[in-house]
């Protein structure tokens, strides 16, 4: 026998709670103290021009799995018009004319992914005429202009050019105009939560107000541009609204802003996740791995999809926030919960389970579609069920075709 000094009692103290945090990690959705960076990293943009997705890569991995074609439309033909302005709702809404562009520039980019040149020349000659013809002026309605055109024009739009220019390289000059445009309208429609505060009493929350889903929004067009235009500091924005908004998360994973909406706690909750899953695939273009960094390891994207299953399975989990009915949308009733579209509120789905096809939450996520003959309380996990076996959708708030850009070949 022997005496062990104390540097090896803390030595044999240290390794016998790392063994059993990392048995944490693998049996629990909350115990991540083994994987999460605590660090922000640092912005590198190590594949200027690219922005939603490493289309060689992409296609590689659908192609080896015989599932280009099953997973991306060959879409070449979509409407387009050129608007000089927005004209969102003075109290709530957005406006809606953008939806179709939105639409028409994710339609085009999986269309372009997929292999077809026509398509990735229509992205580039619509947004040339974006560049060229629209006015588009400072925002009339702060609030909800500036997220029209961060999710319904801009966001998109770059997500599309840079599929585009990966398989058609603009002419230099007209690549130097739009960038130049492109970056006079992230400025401009920048929604300037960052540095607004906390909200008061009365608020259902006192959480920094820069967490919002419209700063993500805005955040998502920042970090597309500075990918884009290979700038690092546009390219942060997006890394800096990671770690805002999951330190704004409560202990169970809600987010605090979201789940005190009423009828669409869930709803903003969900939609804010999808928005959250475009910031961690814009950063994991370039290399960097948000999915697996947050603020601290109890507040992580891991926490909030746990958070976000339990009360799709059971309502009152989310209830005690929702009570709040701040700005609850059309229906006043926070008991009954609206998820809205799927594309947009369950976007997040397909990405998250193909990023972490082993994680616990994702084991969850399967077992609800294998559990075709269980009853539940309310519709709602049909929703999430089906959302689980289609893999993805084409959606504002997930920006691009998750199922195209990001779902599993295997799904």
């Amino acid at each position: 026998m022997y005496e062990l000094n104390s540097r090896s009692v803390q030595l044999c103290c240290l390794i016998f709670l790392c063994f059993f945090a990392l048995l944490g990690c693998q049996s629990s959705p909350d115990a991540l103290t083994g994987s999460v960076l605590e660090v922000r990293p640092t912005p590198v943009i190590s594949h200027p021009g690219m922005v939603a997705v490493d289309v060689v890569s992409r296609r590689k991995q659908l192609n080896d799995a015989n599932s280009l074609e099953k997973m991306c439309k060959n879409i070449e033909r979509v409407p387009m018009t050129i608007l000089h302005k927005a004209q969102s709702p003075s109290g709530y809404g957005l406006d809606d004319r953008y939806s179709t562009i939105s639409k028409s520039f994710r339609d085009l980019g999986e269309g372009c992914l997929r292999g077809n040149v026509n398509a990735c020349k229509k992205i580039q000659s619509y947004s040339l005429e974006w560049s060229k013809e629209s006015k588009l002026r400072a925002p009339s309605n702060q609030w909800n202009d500036t997220l029209t055109i961060n999710m319904r024009l801009l966001s998109p739009m770059i997500s599309a050019l840079a599929v585009s220019e990966q398989v058609i390289p603009m002419k230099k000059s007209e690549k130097v105009f739009l960038t130049r445009w492109l970056k006079e309208k992230v400025d401009r429609f920048e929604h300037g939560l960052r540095g607004a505060g906390r909200y008061g009493a009365g608020s259902g929350t006192h959480a920094r107000k820069a967490a919002h889903n419209h700063a993500v929004q805005s955040s998502i067009a920042a970090m597309s541009y500075g990918a884009w235009a290979d700038d690092a500091s546009y390219f942060e924005t997006g890394i800096e609204q990671w770690f805002i908004t999951l330190s704004s998360m409560r202990d169970d994973g809600s987010l605090p802003i979201e789940t005190r909406r009423g009828a669409r706690a869930l709803f903003y909750q969900g939609r804010t996740m999808s928005a959250l899953v475009q910031l961690a695939e814009r950063a994991n273009v370039q290399g960097i791995d948000l999915y697996n960094s947050a603020p601290s390891f109890n507040k992580t994207i891991h926490h909030t999809v746990s958070f976000f299953i339990d009360s799709i399975l059971d309502t009152e989990t989310v209830l005690k926030y929702a009570k709040s009915n701040k700005y609850p949308g059309p229906s006043k009733s926070y008991k009954y919960q609206d998820l809205g579209s799927s594309g947009s509120t369950l976007g997040w789905v397909a990405p998250y389970i193909s990023k972490f096809p082993d994680h616990p939450n994702t084991i969850r996520l399967k077992k609800l579609v294998d559990s075709k003959n269980m009853s539940f309380k309310s519709n709602l996990p049909y929703r999430l069920i089906s959302a689980v076996h289609v893999g993805g959708w084409s959606s504002e708030w997930i920006g691009v075709n998750a199922r195209c850009f990001y779902a599993s070949p295997s799904i």
